[in-house]
């Protein structure tokens, strides 16, 4: 009992810190609709309402959402403070990837079509829908490692802003809210290791760590001769193809945990001048994996900003930006993502924040509190085994709170939230 009370008292404290950023008269209003979201599990705002017991008629609920006076990007600064203050850790690390959400309406907000790059079979190559950036931040803990979700930019149908301005907007809001107190490192896949966005996000102290293309032109670094010659002096190098690799450098082997499994890889390693980098100085490494039971991959060139980082760590930090993709599944298909639904571009980044919070609240306790004293919140019988998942601590979160009158927990003169004890000490009845 005493567990389930500290999860509980933990999960207040987070979210009276979160509402800092909001007007005190929408507090309440806001904490049924965060309850409503972590209970019902979609993105519609009508299932929210129908979670809980409400206080207020649902215009109200709407109105706040629609023509409430806030600020979601606010809200999101002091989400990620509360992340950084909670996790602590040592240095941060960011990916950056984009979704794109169906649609069958015209009338949505920045719907459009967009190219599939999923490539799955019996699906189109092009998708009718909203395509949305995300920057996420990787959690890595004793018992457990995840992606959080900390901003969202939707893309415009109209216009000159892409994906490459939209990561590098975002990049640039996440260093100005957190300075650089501790080091930050960006993880990106192929398609983003474009120039504008590096150089922009070089600009503001971060090192960038990705794939880039087979054929990335790059020289290594040039040694002046002593005996003269005409003409302009040489900017760069012998260029470092793969097959001066495989001639020059020693292939060397290791073991690594990635992707869920250990995995052997082989490697090549050196520095050399980008050329799309203006000639800057990075870390490139040649690699490909093998799994327990399969073949090798093919080679793929992971590049890094930061050449004193060894190739073993670039290769283990890489293999981290994977866990964007399984958010992405947890985002759209069991947190309702897929089911906004607003008809304003404001309206719709409000309602999708406030499901993203919702999903990042239940992440987080999943992180922070060890599988012993999870197992406290919620107990079920034959999942003592199991891992302590978010879509669990959500469903935990869910019968704590489902058809429950939230709003009188929110106390108007602290400001805080504030349980009572009958409601603290109810005690859940076994599963016949």
């Amino acid at each position: 009992m005493m567990e389930r009370q500290h999860i509980l008292e933990t999960f207040g404290t987070w979210v009276t810190f979160l509402f800092q950023a909001l007007p005190r008269k929408l507090r309440p209003s806001m904490f049924e609709l965060l309850i409503g979201c972590i209970v019902s599990r979609s993105g519609h705002l009508s299932e929210a309402l129908l979670s809980v017991r409400i206080h207020r008629f649902w215009n109200t609920y709407y109105k706040v959402i629609t023509e409430g006076v806030f600020s979601w990007l606010a809200l999101s600064q002091q989400w990620i403070i509360l992340l950084l203050r909670v996790l602590q850790p040592k240095e941060i690390l960011l990916a950056i990837d984009d979704t794109c959400v169906t649609r069958s309406s015209k009338k949505a907000p920045a719907v459009a079509y967009h190219h599939n790059h999923a490539h799955k079979p019996n699906r189109p190559s092009f998708l009718w829908g909203q395509l949305s950036v995300f920057v996420a931040l990787i959690c890595i803990t004793s018992h457990k490692t995840a992606a959080v979700p900390l901003l969202q930019r939707l893309i415009p149908k109209r216009g000159n802003r892409s994906k490459l301005q939209a990561g590098l907007l975002l990049t640039r809001l996440f260093t100005r809210w957190v300075g650089r107190t501790r080091p930050v490192r960006l993880l990106l896949d192929a398609w983003y290791m474009k120039g504008p966005l590096l150089r922009g996000v070089l600009a503001c102290g971060i090192s960038v760590i990705g794939q880039v293309r087979r054929d990335t032109v790059c020289y290594s670094p040039f040694q002046r001769t002593e005996t003269p010659r005409r003409g302009r002096p040489a900017k760069y190098g012998p260029k470092c193809t793969f097959s001066w690799v495989e001639h020059t450098l020693t292939l060397r082997e290791g073991h690594l945990q990635a992707y869920g499994q250990n995995q052997r890889c082989q490697f090549y390693s050196f520095t050399a001048r980008v050329r799309f980098l203006e000639g800057r100085v990075c870390r490139m490494v040649w690699c490909r994996l093998q799994p327990e039971k399969g073949s090798w991959t093919t080679w793929c060139l992971l590049l890094s900003t930061d050449p004193e980082l060894s190739p073993e760590r670039i290769i283990k930090l890489y293999t981290l930006r994977w866990w964007i993709e399984p958010m992405f599944k947890e985002l759209k298909h069991h947190c309702g993502l897929s089911e906004t639904w607003q008809q304003s571009k404001q309206a719709l980044a409000r309602w999708s924040f406030v499901v993203l919070l919702a999903h990042g609240l239940s992440k987080l306790v999943a992180l922070c509190f060890s599988p012993d004293t999870l197992k406290k919140l919620h107990p079920i019988p034959w999942r003592m085994g199991q891992p302590m998942t978010a879509g669990w601590v959500s469903h935990a979160l869910g019968a704590v709170f489902r058809n429950v009158r939230v709003r009188p927990f929110w106390d108007r003169k602290c400001q805080k939230i504030w349980y009572p004890e009958e409601f603290l000490e109810t005690p859940f009845q076994k599963t016949a």
